[in-house]
């Protein structure tokens, strides 16, 4: 009694739930088929057309880091071109030449012009040494050139500088050229009275003052030393306390020098 109203029930809800079994079994089939067709058969990826098994890649159990997917590359490398260096050409050594040794010729040294101060002696030119004189004969110095030293001026009744040389003289006196030259200028100046430039070349020049010129005497005439220039005029008012003299003046390229010191 009991088994057939077992029956009857299980009957009874097969009849009622039928269809929820056999929905629950085919969803169960289908888990099953799609765990067995992704997790258990080996997948295939088609890379340009060929298939590539990824079974390798998956990672073995027991195995802490995974391999990494390879990159599979989708051209095919290209060898590398290989270039010929090209070869240096070969040096070719040339014998050297034997040095060829010339001779020149001697010439005869070029002929120089004699200076103008040479004078011909038997023929040869001989270089004339230089003559300096007194501007006046037998003269002494009265008053000496003092450069940048003060003396006392008996003049003027100061001290200062005298810038040349005083040779004593009586008025008329003749007044000599200390060196050959060439007269620069003839003027007169109101403190040192007349007074006459001469170049003696090498920019050493001469300034007498207080000498009446010779006549015929003017700028650019030639003297030769000891020759008279001119007369003692006593007239140089800047230093007339003096007895009557000739005031000489020297400079060596524009600097003021000692007469004594170049007419020794």
């Amino acid at each position: 009694m009991q088994k057939g109203n077992f029956i009857q029930r299980a009957l009874q809800f097969a009849e009622s739930k039928g269809f929820y079994m056999i929905l629950s079994l085919c969803v169960m089939a289908i888990g099953v088929s799609t765990y067995v067709l992704f997790f258990t058969a080996p997948r295939e990826v088609a890379v340009d057309g060929e298939l590539i098994n990824q079974q390798a890649t998956q990672p073995k159990a027991g195995v802490s880091n995974p391999v990494t997917d390879l990159e599979i590359p989708t051209e095919k490398p290209t060898q590398p071109k290989v270039t010929e260096k090209p070869t240096q050409p070969k040096q070719q050594v040339q014998a050297e030449a034997p040095a060829q040794i010339t001779v020149q010729e001697s010439k005869p040294a070029a002929r120089t012009e004699p200076p103008a101060n040479a004078v011909q002696v038997s023929g040869v030119a001989q270089v004339k040494t230089p003559v300096f004189t007194y501007p006046v004969r037998e003269s002494q110095v009265v008053r000496e050139y003092s450069g940048e030293t003060l003396v006392f001026d008996p003049t003027m009744g100061d001290w200062r500088t005298h810038g040349g040389t005083d040779f004593a003289c009586d008025e008329g006196d003749a007044v000599l050229a200390v060196l050959d030259g060439v007269v620069v200028e003839i003027y007169e100046d109101a403190m040192m009275g007349h007074c006459l430039r001469i170049d003696h070349g090498a920019r050493l020049e001469s300034l007498y003052c207080g000498v009446l010129p010779q006549d015929g005497l003017k700028a650019g005439s030639t003297v030769a030393a000891g020759q008279t220039i001119g007369r003692a005029g006593n007239n140089v008012l800047a230093e007339s306390a003096q007895e009557c003299h000739v005031h000489l003046e020297m400079t060596d390229e524009g600097i003021p020098v000692d007469p004594l010191s170049v007419l020794k």
